[in-house]
C-alpha cells in the first residue's frame, strides 16, 4: 500500500510540474506575442508617418504651400466647418489675389488631410517660401497664418497657437 501511495503522490506531483511548465510557456509566449504586435504597431506607425508625408514631397508652389498650411492649422485647431472654408477662401482670395481658388484650395485640403501637424507643413515648405517670396509676402503669409489660427476673432492666441507661429517666423528667416 505504501508503494503505490507513493507512486501515486510521484504521478502527482509530476503532473503538477508538468501544468506549471505548462502554464510559464504559455505566459511567455504571451509575452512574445505582446512583444510583436507592439513592434508591428511601430513599425506600421513609422511607415505610415513616411506614406502621409509623401505628398508634400512633389509641392514646389508658394501658394499651394500656403494653402496646405493654412488648412493644416484649421484641422489641428479643430477649426473645420462651413466657416472655416470660408475663412480659408477669403483668405485665398483676398490676400493671396487668387481669383480662381477653387482648384488649389480643394488640393491644398486634400494634401493637408495627408500630413500629420502642421508643424510638419511648416518644416517641409520653409525653404520653398524662403526661396520664392520676399520678406513682405513672408510677413503676409505669418499674418495669414495668424488670422487662421484665430478664426479671425479678438481671442488670445493659446500658447501651441504662439509656438506654432514663432516656428513658422523663425523658418521662413523672419525675427521672432
Amino acid at each position: 500500500m505504501h508503494i503505490l501511495g507513493l507512486i501515486l503522490a510521484i504521478v502527482a506531483g509530476g503532473a503538477f510540474w508538468w501544468w506549471r511548465m505548462k502554464a510559464v510557456g504559455e505566459a511567455a509566449n504571451d509575452a512574445a506575442d505582446v512583444a510583436g504586435r507592439v513592434w508591428g504597431k511601430y513599425k506600421r506607425k513609422k511607415f505610415l508617418n513616411k506614406v502621409n508625408d509623401s505628398p508634400l514631397a512633389v509641392i514646389d508652389d508658394p501658394a499651394t504651400a500656403a494653402v496646405i498650411l493654412m488648412h493644416a492649422i484649421q484641422k489641428e485647431d479643430g477649426l473645420l466647418g462651413p466657416l472655416a472654408d470660408a475663412a480659408l477662401r477669403r483668405e485665398v482670395e483676398e490676400t493671396m489675389k487668387i481669383s480662381d481658388s477653387e482648384e488649389i484650395i480643394t488640393f491644398g485640403k486634400w494634401t493637408a488631410n495627408q500630413a500629420t501637424d502642421a508643424n510638419t507643413v511648416i518644416q517641409r515648405f520653409g525653404d520653398i517660401w524662403k526661396q520664392h517670396l520676399n520678406v513682405k509676402e513672408r510677413a503676409d503669409l505669418v499674418d495669414m497664418a495668424e488670422r487662421i489660427s484665430s478664426n479671425n476673432a479678438q481671442t488670445d492666441l493659446s500658447a501651441i497657437q504662439k509656438a506654432r507661429l514663432a516656428r513658422l517666423r523663425q523658418r521662413m528667416g523672419l525675427p521672432i
